[in-house]
């Protein structure tokens, strides 16, 4: 039988986390998918942990790239061994409730105009503070169901600022007609000209749990560097961006939304500088 999904995790040095990762994935109540695994020049025991599972369960297909080519390469690698119905990308650092893939997918199957659907979801790690704090938890938090003329759904997701959705399961083929890995921010790139071909749906359960241990536990420029990201890269790291709005959106929305492109902006450079501060900081009681 021909699996109706294809699972897209990547992973980097993720020894301490990728088997739970894996094992979440596995016990789904949904088992028609494969599982590609791009280890992205992993150093640690990655690779062994991987293969391990592999021994064990035919959907997985272990890859493993000599050196590290970077997160978006290693996005649009996964993407593009996909061929099934269905795709979703995994980090190896989340877990999965196990009716998260079938509830998904029989969202998707019971709302044609969907081209993408998730779970709501929750953080844990040592930085959840951040992102749930108990007092302020609300309905669509980290996700939000979008429908409606496609630039409202663009100004919508800009001032949202959130880009969850994109580890939620897609319809294939419509994820692969407009890459765009080589713009910057991609993970919300890629939410926003997916939204031109349908809505999106989220299911009212928490079935997903990202890890908090991500880009801002770190620095945002440490993370970047780990994705080989040059300086110039990081300078002009929105560049990309604004050619793709100019080329997708105009002139005129932009114009028309411009407060909300400066803060969207603000956000970015904000964490940067924030991080510059950091190091100076450090440096200077050395």
């Amino acid at each position: 039988m021909i699996p109706k999904l294809s699972i897209g995790l990547i992973v980097f040095n993720g020894e301490k986390s990728i088997a739970n990762a894996i094992t979440s994935l596995l016990d789904q109540t949904f088992t028609d998918f494969e599982l590609f695994i791009s280890d992205n020049g992993s150093t640690d025991s990655t690779q062994k942990i991987c293969q391990e599972f592999m021994k064990k369960d035919k959907r997985i297909i272990y890859f493993k790239q000599t050196i590290n080519q970077g997160v978006d390469w290693n996005f649009r690698f996964v993407l593009n061994k996909a061929s099934r119905e269905y795709f979703m990308w995994a980090s190896d650092d989340d877990l999965w409730d196990p009716t998260f893939i079938e509830k998904n997918i029989s969202n998707l199957k019971s709302k044609k105009t969907l081209v993408c659907s998730i779970s709501e979801v929750d953080f844990f790690g040592p930085f959840k503070y951040r992102y749930d704090d108990p007092n302020q938890i609300t309905k669509y938090r980290h996700v939000h169901p979008m429908s409606g003329i496609y630039l409202d759904k663009i100004k919508f997701y800009l001032k949202f600022k959130r880009s969850t959705m994109i580890y939620g399961i897609f319809r294939t083929e419509i994820l692969k007609q407009n890459p765009v890995f080589e713009f910057s921010p991609k993970d919300l790139l890629v939410i926003l000209n997916v939204l031109k071909y349908g809505d999106f749906g989220v299911v009212d359960e928490i079935l997903m749990h990202r890890s908090s241990g991500g880009m801002s536990s770190v620095g945002m420029i440490h993370s970047l560097k780990i994705m080989n990201v040059s300086n110039m890269g990081i300078l002009f790291m929105y560049w990309p961006f604004i050619k793709w709005s100019f080329r997708n959106l105009g002139l005129k929305f932009i114009i028309k939304n411009i407060l909300t492109f400066f803060e969207l902006f603000y956000v970015g450079y904000g964490r940067i500088i924030l991080d510059i501060f950091r190091v100076v900081k450090y440096r200077l009681k050395k």
